[in-house]
């Protein structure tokens, strides 16, 4: 959890202050960046690592979330998809979620409703 914790932080630190093309890229090198553990965590187990540690980081959005969750299932050896969805809210405003699929399933930023939420092409 200390490492989600701290990676939600850099994370978020870099949604301030980095374009988000150049941190999307970063993010996927490090996912890439697979460790060799014998005992690897479950997916399960790092997305509640990442939903903890989020508690203690200020303005961790579903972004934030998502792309920490990225980095952490990859450098386990999982592949996930991050994937970005815009909605129109009420008066016409313009809304987006983060998530991240893994294995065909939403493992980070399940929403209530989610077919509100009309995907983008995956990053």
């Amino acid at each position: 959890m200390v490492r989600a914790w701290w990676l939600l932080s850099a994370v978020r630190a870099g949604l301030w202050v980095v374009p988000f093309a150049r941190l999307r890229r970063a993010v996927d090198r490090a996912a890439g960046r697979r460790r060799a553990s014998p005992s690897r965590p479950s997916v399960d187990e790092i997305v509640w690592a990442v939903r903890v540690g989020s508690r203690y980081v200020p303005a961790a959005t579903c972004l934030t979330q998502a792309l920490a969750a990225r980095v952490m299932l990859g450098r386990e050896g999982y592949d996930s998809t991050l994937r970005i969805g815009v909605a129109r809210a009420e008066r016409g405003a313009l809304q987006a979620h983060a998530w991240v699929e893994c294995d065909g399933r939403v493992v980070i930023g399940q929403t209530d409703t989610p077919t509100r939420f009309t995907p983008l092409p995956p990053l």
